[in-house]
């Protein structure tokens, strides 16, 4: 009688085994279809053009005065920025950099 429990018992536990196996693997390919299905979704990308863009007409002599316009306007402000750069700069900046410098040359000369 005993045999007859354990075979029952051997085979209930080999039919859970075997459906817990089949819903693993029925959830698992599930799931890994929806993430491939996401990362197709992820990859497509949209092209948007900005607004201010223009068909070339001719030779383009309208395109390239507008440009050099804007180009000589940037190199303008870029002029005027070298000058004023050392103003950038915080005065509680310049002072912590100052002290820095101070104490990295008294370590020096307290090395010697």
């Amino acid at each position: 009688m005993s045999s007859i429990l354990s075979s029952q018992g051997l085979v209930i536990a080999t039919a859970m085994v075997v459906s817990s196996t089949a819903l693993f693997l029925a959830f698992s390919n599930h799931h890994h279809k929806m993430i491939n299905e996401k990362k197709k979704q992820k990859k497509k990308k949209k092209v948007r053009f900005a607004e201010d863009v223009k068909e070339p007409k001719g030779n383009g002599e309208e395109y390239r005065r507008e440009h050099d316009e804007k180009i000589g306007l940037m190199e303008e402000t870029r002029r005027g920025r070298r000058i004023s750069c050392r103003n950038d700069i915080p005065a509680n900046r310049i002072a912590l950099y100052n002290g820095i410098l101070k104490d990295r040359s008294q370590r020096i000369q307290c090395s010697f």
